[in-house]
């Protein structure tokens, strides 16, 4: 246990370097208080977890730290790789991730009431970019590149549907047409 808070705070303190200092949000002690107003404390982790996802993505991706100093070109492979990542993870969570960072934020709150929400997420991101995927995270990623490869499948086959239906419809019409003609032909010869 040691080890992972020793692991948290080292993240934390690269989130403090990484993150600009503007980006400032809920305290800890402030969210726990908002779980006894219905729907206020999902609200809050919503804003701040997207707002975190963001502005860690850009803090990673930037060829210089928030004090101007350029990073190495090791260092911006690293931090590219972490970006990616955290954009592959942060909009599916997993349950079991979905839980260590209900319990992280929980553990910080009593420890730390005054610690940033935003600081706790982007930590949180920072340590899951480190890990390789998950089983679970896994079959969700095989699972999703099947149902893209079938729905674009799917979609050639509607094209050409939609194709050949076209070319169907237009030589309806073209028969209609030419039924339409020769009715006006027939009523007009029957009328003189």
């Amino acid at each position: 246990m040691n080890r992972m808070h020793g692991l948290m705070a080292a993240t934390l303190l690269l989130v403090a370097a990484l993150t600009p200092a503007a980006a400032c949000g809920v305290p800890l002690g402030a969210y726990e208080q908002a779980a006894n107003i219905p729907g206020k404390q999902m609200t809050i982790f919503k804003s701040d977890f997207e707002t975190t996802v963001v502005s860690t993505l850009a803090a990673l991706r930037n060829t210089h730290f928030t004090d101007g100093k350029e990073k190495t070109p090791q260092r911006i492979q690293r931090d590219k790789d972490r970006a990616d990542r955290i954009e592959q993870i942060a909009p599916h969570l997993t349950a079991n991730q979905v839980k260590a960072l209900i319990s992280m934020i929980a553990e910080y709150a009593a420890a730390q009431p005054n610690t940033d929400l935003k600081d706790v997420i982007a930590s949180f991101l920072l340590t899951e970019a480190k890990n390789p995927p998950d089983a679970e995270f896994q079959q969700y990623a095989e699972s999703r590149e099947r149902y893209e490869a079938t729905y674009h499948v799917f979609m050639e086959n509607m094209e050409s549907w939609k194709r050949a239906t076209d070319k169907a419809q237009a030589e309806l019409d073209r028969q209609q047409a030419d039924i339409d003609r020769r009715r006006r032909d027939v009523n007009d010869s029957s009328s003189r």
